[in-house]
């Protein structure tokens, strides 16, 4: 499933490394390189967590550096960080295309009415006459030749980018938290239809029941909600 499954095992193993950090007084140098390793296991496991990534890094490097002044700990990260940086800007160019592309079109103007579609589009720069292409994908058959079409092409690529991404969530904190609920709840959820096996009597996109125990669950006992993780992470920490 595109690396899901090996960005969780380096997040966790991020993770475990940075409470060995926290809690030791002479953080080891072996640590140190454990946890550059597991960082470029969760950047490299899908290009998108290369920012999150080189941010965990850098952190807990940081931390190792500060209370045990290993110089092991500034080489590991340096290394580590020089590794995703090259990573990232190797990317074939249409990856960070069609990933502009969805993030505006699949994600801030998905499921918004027309009004605030406009709004937003604006807010990026952008043509509002674009809102009529809320709710498709880089994927849709066709979309991208329709779009060159219509004469977008050379505005858009030429204007978003994930810093002005980032800057339009950081400007609308409301419309982030929503975002980051429904990535909650979505990530909590393992009921999708490409799960299920289902053939072709059923119609496209038929969620599946088989695992529905363990969603419900989860959703009940509050693990995806902002709250619930927020809980777990200090509950882990304490």
């Amino acid at each position: 499933f595109y690396g899901e499954p090996l960005q969780i095992i380096g997040l966790v193993f991020c993770a475990g490394f940075g409470l060995q950090i926290l809690r030791e007084e002479q953080p080891r140098a072996t640590v140190a390189i454990q946890l550059a390793l597991s960082g470029l296991l969760y950047g490299w496991s899908k290009f998108a967590n290369i920012p999150v990534g080189i941010l965990l890094i850098l952190s807990l490097e940081a931390v190792v550096w500060l209370k045990a002044r290993r110089k092991t700990a500034i080489l590991a990260g340096v290394l580590a960080v020089a590794v995703l940086a090259g990573v990232y800007f190797a990317l074939p160019a249409w990856m960070n295309r069609d990933t502009n592309f969805n993030a505006v079109f699949f994600g801030v103007v998905q499921d918004v009415d027309q009004e605030t579609a406009q709004a937003y589009l604006s807010d990026l720069g952008l043509d509002e006459g674009m809102a009529k292409y809320a709710g498709n994908n880089a994927y849709v058959s066709g979309i991208k030749s329709q779009f060159a079409a219509d004469g977008y092409e050379a505005e858009f690529y030429t204007t978003v980018s994930k810093v002005s991404l980032l800057r339009f969530y950081l400007t609308h904190p409301a419309y982030l938290g929503e975002k980051i609920q429904l990535s909650l709840e979505n990530a909590g959820m393992i009921r999708p239809f490409y799960l299920s096996n289902h053939d072709n009597t059923y119609p496209r996109f038929t969620l599946s029941h088989r695992f529905s125990l363990w969603s419900n669950l989860r959703a009940w006992l509050g693990f995806d909600t902002i709250a619930g993780n927020a809980a777990l992470l200090l509950g882990g920490l304490a």
